[in-house]
């Protein structure tokens, strides 16, 4: 620099010198305008510049000089946040879940970013990365216009930038309720800026983390067995109970169904809680199982072992009864269906014990009469009962059980024999095979299960016995072979008693009189002149209860008399009722008739409570 310039250069110099100084403020306010507009401070890159300058006189001359340019490059500075850095939630196993964090790019330079899934413990836990674009759901829901970041991958965030952040992770199946994982991705500033940029520390990395815990239902089905039968035969009862509880920390709420397997040889009577059966299948519906249950829920069934098949002795001996087991005939287990909210489920209950039908011994009869014509109740008829006896018994086909029959004789029934035959196909009794039985004996006879036979009894009623007493026999049935087990509700011994005939015998009356229907002048009702004619009327009535039969009239012509053969009409002499008869035995054109020396008629069979009479006329000789 010439230090000795003139006082006219001296004022030129000062001049410039004043427009360098303002162009050099300018400058450094423009720069501090630019720091202004970024909260991460002046971008990476920035060139800073300065210089300095001296102004002075030398002598009388005013005099400048300047340094060298002073330049400075702003570094990059990483200020990376997130909204959330930790966070905690429960989720099922098997399922699809979308967690959500922002990031911030704080700092001085617009970079792409890393991002890493940081694997969980194993489980095969999947995350995909998205950066959430809130094009139709808005921020915070996933939906397929989402951009893809590839893991590993990187992602340019600006200067100021805030991204928001979804990660979609595929939870795998079969994680046990209380597991516990996590969700883990980290950001990381991936680059350091052009060549002339240089990187100069700051938080470069952050770590979004998921804690995951798995509350799902854990269901348990447990089965119970009660019985209310002291064996295991048709008509014996069992309740059976089955309990639901879920531990689980996840409610089933209302979607629980529950269905119960009857086996083939159960017969249902009940169940608690609206059971509704179907065949063999009672199910319950809408079931709710809270989450952390301290104890169950039940739900029961009553059964009978069943008592109609096989002709009405129910199952058979032996026969393998099965609980809640899937391999019963229908295939069916007794199971519990539900839903957690995501998935469809079943569990199935373990099967009991099962069991084999014991043998059930037992027998029924029915007393019938067997109505034929000309058999009645009077004495010296016969009266045919049959006695229908079934063996109630479960014993298998073809095995049959020996069984006794007694007749219990009264003091008013003349036993004289019973008749007896097998038949187990009808109730029309008619072929007989006859066994004679004067002392009331018992006989005995064999039955397999669930076949009948019919006992044909004919008991004569004593000569002499009275009008309308009443006749009661008594019989019988007692299985008598082996070890044998009652009927539930049943008996090994059958009495049947207060089957009676009444006695229907008849009781005839008879009355005659007289009258004068031809008399002298002056005859007197009693005293008949001779000449006179004398009608004389016999009146028959049944007073007892029961018909009279073979009834038969003769009355002998009393002396000093003659009969009137042409009494009512020619040749006919004899009147029964109403209508004329000839004199002549011409039966059966009629039944009354006259030798002349005695009237005959009959014979009749008169009804119990009905009459009739018998006319004829003389002359007083």
């Amino acid at each position: 620099m010439n230090k000795h310039t003139t006082q006219g250069d001296t004022h030129m110099k000062n001049n410039k010198m004043f427009s360098r100084l303002s162009i050099a403020f300018f400058v450094m306010l423009m720069l501090s305008s630019m720091q202004q507009m970024f909260a991460a401070g002046t971008a990476a890159g920035t060139v800073i510049t300065t210089k300095a300058y001296v102004s002075f006189n030398a002598g009388s001359n005013a005099r400048t000089d300047s340094s060298s340019a002073v330049t400075l490059t702003v570094g990059y500075r990483v200020v990376l946040n997130q909204d959330v850095a930790t966070a905690s939630s429960t989720s099922l196993d098997s399922t699809t879940i979308y967690k959500y964090f922002t990031v911030a790019n704080s700092g001085n330079w617009g970079d792409d970013f890393k991002f890493t899934v940081v694997t969980g413990s194993g489980q095969n836990w999947t995350t995909l990365i998205y950066r959430d674009t809130s094009i139709t759901g808005g921020i915070g829901s996933w939906e397929a216009t989402d951009i893809a970041i590839a893991d590993g991958g990187t992602y340019y965030i600006g200067v100021d930038t805030v991204i928001h952040i979804v990660l979609k992770t595929t939870v795998p199946g079969n994680l046990a309720n209380g597991y516990v994982d996590s969700v883990r991705v980290s950001v990381e500033s991936n680059g350091a800026g052009p060549a002339y940029v240089t990187r100069v520390g700051g938080v470069g990395l952050v770590e979004h983390k998921e804690i995951v815990t798995i509350a799902k239902p854990v269901i348990s089905i447990v089965g119970s067995e009660t019985t209310t039968a002291t064996n295991a035969i048709p008509g014996g009862g069992y309740v059976y109970t089955v309990s639901l509880q879920n531990t689980g920390a996840a409610p089933i709420n209302g979607t629980a169904s529950l269905t119960f397997k009857l086996d083939d040889d159960f017969s249902y009577v009940s169940s608690s809680d609206g059971g509704s059966p179907s065949g063999s299948i009672i199910t319950w519906t809408g079931i709710v199982l809270p989450a952390n249950m301290a104890s169950p829920i039940t739900r029961t069934v009553n059964v009978i072992i069943e008592n109609t098949s096989n002709n009405g002795t129910g199952a058979r001996i032996g026969r393998t009864i099965t609980i809640m087991d899937s391999l019963t005939a229908s295939g069916t287990p007794t199971e519990i269906t539900y839903n957690d909210g995501a998935h469809n489920y079943t569990k199935y209950a373990s099967a009991l014990t099962p069991f084999t039908v014991a043998r059930a011994s037992g027998i029924t009869t029915e007393l019938h009469t067997y109505s034929v014509a000309a058999r009645s109740g009077n004495p010296g008829d016969t009266v045919r009962r049959v006695i229908a006896i079934k063996n109630m018994g479960n014993g298998s086909v073809g095995s049959p059980n020996t069984y006794s029959f007694t007749r219990l004789v009264t003091a008013s029934t003349q036993a004289d024999s019973f008749s007896y035959t097998y038949d187990t196909a009808s109730t029309v009794f008619g072929t007989y095979t006859r066994k004679t039985d004067t002392t009331g004996a018992t006989f005995t006879f064999y039955l397999a299960g669930g076949d009948s036979m019919y006992i044909a009894v004919s008991d004569s009623i004593f000569d002499g016995t009275a009008d309308a007493k009443s006749v009661t026999n008594s019989y019988t049935v007692s299985r008598t072979d082996g070890a044998v087990v009652p009927l539930v509700g049943g008996s090994l011994t059958v009495t049947l008693t207060g089957n009676s005939t009444t006695v229907t015998a008849a009781d005839i009356n008879v009355s005659m009189s007289s009258a004068v229907i031809n008399g002298s002048i002056g005859y007197s009702a009693g005293n008949p002149a001779p000449g006179d004619s004398v009608e004389y009327t016999i009146t028959i009535s049944n007073v007892g209860s029961g018909i009279a039969t073979n009834v038969s009239i003769s009355n002998v012509i009393p002396l000093n008399t003659t009969f009137k053969a042409n009494g009512y009409d020619t040749a006919k002499g004899v009147m029964v009722g109403s209508t004329a008869n000839t004199n002549a035995s011409d039966a059966p054109t009629d039944y009354a008739s006259c030798n002349g020396t005695t009237v005959s008629a009959g014979p009749y069979s008169i009804a119990n409570g009905a009459s009739m009479t018998v006319k004829y006329k003389v002359v007083v000789n």
